[in-house]
């Protein structure tokens, strides 16, 4: 241990912490390495089956992001802010994720978790587009893009830029006649084309626990 860093030790302990609580299955590991293996990569776009896990992966990387960087603004998105709550807020999914140690305020009213290295993670949904025009998030998650509201990634797209957030669209694929059905295309095109982003597909037999 003699050659690891102060810096490295604190990245070591809480991974530790982390996966004392919940650990990846194997298909929720090799995209976390995407991101966390590839400082190229800022954009991930997972279309991945039913019951593969989302919901517990994407409360691992905003928790995992928050505690690696002090300070940061983390957000969960999902298509409607009831959604969003429902989600991963009311049954206390996101606040109880990690150690409690770690928390300085929970916020239920604005459904925002602040850390005591100053980060925190806000939970809302696409329908509140207006009010996020001119933040910096340091990330974010898109939970469900297939229901997003038309105009939310318009405005959240050059925030952000500003810190070169990493950004984590999850969710299942629409139907071909659903509302947003182009929206979701040209995003998927999109990150299957940049050098900066990625376009994965994942199965539900990834998770073998379920």
């Amino acid at each position: 241990m003699s050659n690891v860093n102060d810096s490295d030790l604190k990245y070591l302990e809480i991974l530790e912490e982390l996966h004392k609580t919940w650990k990846p299955h194997a298909g929720q590991l090799h995209v976390g390495k995407q991101f966390y293996n590839n400082s190229e990569i800022m954009t991930i776009f997972l279309q991945n089956g039913r019951k593969w896990g989302k919901s517990e992966f994407v409360i691992y990387f905003l928790w995992r992001h928050a505690m690696m960087n002090p300070g940061s603004s983390c957000y969960y998105f999902a298509p409607l802010a009831k959604q969003a709550k429902e989600i991963v807020w009311a049954e206390r999914r996101l606040q109880n994720f990690g150690p409690r140690s770690w928390i300085s305020k929970i916020d239920n009213n604005e459904m925002r978790v602040t850390f005591t290295n100053c980060s925190f993670i806000k939970v809302d949904g696409s329908d509140s587009y207006e009010a996020y025009r001119g933040t910096q998030p340091s990330c974010a998650v898109y939970d469900e893009f297939k229901d997003f509201h038309p105009q939310f990634h318009e405005g959240m797209s050059p925030n952000l830029a500003v810190k070169k957030a990493p950004l984590l669209i999850i969710g299942t694929p629409p139907r071909v006649d659903a509302r947003n059905f182009q929206q979701y295309i040209q995003m998927a095109d999109e990150c299957k084309a940049r050098a900066d982003s990625l376009f994965m597909c994942r199965p539900t037999s990834d998770n073998t626990v379920i």
